[in-house]
């Protein structure tokens, strides 16, 4: 019975963040991902000022929202292939399933711990298959640009919605 309520709760608060992302889609711009090499028409590209760290969103209407901030067509490229490699590694439901077994299994800590780990792995398998094939110094690139973003990350943007887990 816990557990039900539980999920309810979840499918609520992710209801909630799926409002929020559709509010920075009215609040932001679209970008033309083939530009960046992103040739899918499933998956939507949004700029906007409201974030300081890119993430995906949605397992239906995938959504890549990206900070409006100064970085490269380089950068910007680097962070949109990391992000569309977890629509690629289908990252997003494996997150929602992880999630659901926590819910259900609220009172094992464990759970939490396996959620955690999982996590960590799901990002560094996204790393390994943006990184695998290229050379050293574009490497370099990839991991300077994701310390930059990290410095740059105000963890109070999004407060309420960014920190669910149900995206990166």
């Amino acid at each position: 019975v816990i557990s039900i309520g539980l999920l309810l709760v979840q499918a609520i608060r992710y209801r909630r963040y799926a409002k929020a992302v559709e509010l920075l889609e009215k609040r932001g711009f679209i970008v033309d991902g083939s530009n960046y090499g992103i040739h899918n028409d499933h998956v939507t590209i949004i700029k906007t000022s409201v974030v300081d760290i890119p993430f995906s969103f949605g397992i239906v209407k995938k959504k890549i929202i990206l900070p409006d901030k100064k970085y490269s067509d380089a950068e910007t490229e680097l962070m949109l292939k990391h992000e569309y490699m977890h629509f690629e590694n289908h990252d997003l439901e494996f997150q929602l399933i992880i999630n659901c077994l926590c819910t259900v299994f609220w009172w094992n800590p464990l759970v939490y711990l396996l959620r955690r780990d999982i996590e960590q792995c799901v990002e560094i398998r996204c790393d390994k298959c943006v990184t695998s094939g290229m050379e050293k110094e574009r490497i370099t690139d990839y991991l300077s640009l994701l310390l930059k973003v990290y410095k740059t990350e105000n963890r109070n943007t999004f407060e309420g919605y960014h920190g669910m887990r149900f995206v990166d």
